[in-house]
């Protein structure tokens, strides 16, 4: 750049600004503006409002009236006539009533992806446009909301003011995720737990942070439920209900990949997958005696990933009935044992025997050999290591032996 000419970065057209804006947060957004004239007063009509950044956070813990001035300043004077495509608040610092204006703002100007935080949301919404819902630590009163063609819809640690055992979500025809993440002791006392959703294709129902109640019954009605992954504390898989018409929808999925970690009892099911369809699952072990039986059909692999020590008896039991459990209606799967070793690569080890238990004790037994013999040759490095170290204090002491007898002479 030379002379009168223009900075080259001003010629950069308003998408490609808008762009770039919306990987940071609004703060920041305003603040780059100052680079260029052109741009003095682009931050008005930006339709990517971030106002949830971790540098926030530090606000909402010291300054939280700063937090809460940046916020509205930036609303109030803000192109009222630009739409907002998405928009992330933590709502935590205000009061009731300029929370709802806030939200009301989003809504108001289209608002397409919308994030809030720590808010009470008691009012009805009406949205055309809205694609994309993520309520975390919200209370909120979900079911009264009018949200014709939201696809996403995200509640982490949300408290629904409505029938809190039914998630019916019928009235949202184009809903295809959904993401559920429970931390509570209210819901030790339903009785039963059912999502209902026609199209439905991905589910992830989260709810490690409260004990269930051991009669509660889980109901998933997902015809097109391609990708589901279930988590609890206190899990009873035996009251995990798929209803045939989710079933079916399991038959496409060919591969299984587990994550194990015998010590805990715990089984993280990292996807049952083809192509670009996943299933996940996060199960106690104990749980598969009384299952019902595999959804799955023909499985072509099954993969065990991070396998821990060998373990006893009872929990070789217990994998023998995951094993059965997922491979019960798949004959011809095969099974694949990665083992993370000290320096984070893996070793992959196929099993071949009929008997998986067996099998899995042999190798664990191999593994052990194994780190006996490392162990082994460790132990002999070191005593080595030791006696060199040794005959050069003993070489050192003759030398200096030798330079004395020569100084005396």
């Amino acid at each position: 750049m030379g002379g009168d000419d223009e900075d080259r970065i001003s010629k950069l057209s308003d998408d490609l600004i808008f762009h770039i804006f919306s990987f940071m947060e609004a703060k920041y957004a305003v603040q780059t503006c100052v680079l260029s004239k052109r741009w003095e007063n682009l931050w008005t009509t930006l339709p990517y409002l971030n106002f949830s950044n971790l540098e926030l956070s530090f606000w909402r813990r010291l300054l939280t009236h700063i937090y809460a001035n940046f916020v509205v300043h930036f609303l109030n004077n803000r192109n009222y006539q630009s739409h907002i495509t998405t928009f992330e608040v933590d709502l935590r610092p205000f009061e009731a009533m300029e929370a709802d204006s806030i939200v009301e703002y989003a809504f108001c100007h289209n608002v397409q992806q919308l994030h809030i935080f720590n808010g009470f949301l008691n009012f009805q919404v009406v949205s055309p446009v809205l694609k994309t819902l993520h309520l975390s630590h919200c209370t909120a009163s979900l079911m009264d909301w009018e949200l014709p063609f939201l696809e996403t819809l995200h509640l982490d640690h949300v408290t629904i003011w409505n029938d809190e055992s039914i998630m019916s979500l019928k009235r949202y025809i184009n809903l295809k995720s959904l993401t559920l993440v429970v931390n509570t002791q209210r819901i030790s006392y339903l009785e039963a737990f059912i999502i209902d959703c026609p199209n439905l294709e991905n589910l992830t129902l989260l709810l490690f942070g409260c004990y269930l109640n051991s009669n509660c019954n889980f109901v998933i009605s997902a015809p097109n439920l391609s990708y589901f992954k279930f988590g609890c504390r206190d899990s009873h898989l035996s009251a995990l209900k798929v209803p045939k018409s989710a079933e079916a929808a399991f038959l496409c999925l060919k591969h299984v990949k587990l994550d194990i970690r015998i010590n805990e009892l715990t089984w993280n099911c990292y996807g049952l997958e083809r192509k670009k369809q996943v299933i996940q699952k996060v199960i106690g072990v104990g749980d598969f005696k009384a299952y019902q039986p595999t959804p799955f059909r023909n499985l072509e692999s099954l993969e065990l990933i991070n396998l821990m020590p060998l373990p006893n008896d009872t929990v070789v039991a217990s994998f023998d009935y995951v094993l059965k459990y997922l491979l019960g209606n798949s004959p011809c799967a095969k099974i694949f044992i990665k083992k993370d070793c000290s320096d984070g690569k893996f070793q992959e080890y196929v099993l071949k025997e009929d008997d998986c238990v067996a099998t899995y004790v042999l190798l664990h037994a191999e593994l052990e050999a194994v780190k006996k013999d490392l162990e082994a040759e460790e132990e002999e490095t070191a005593e080595l290591q030791n006696q060199l170290d040794v005959i050069a204090k003993k070489a050192m002491a003759k030398g200096r032996g030798e330079l004395a007898i020569e100084h005396r002479y």
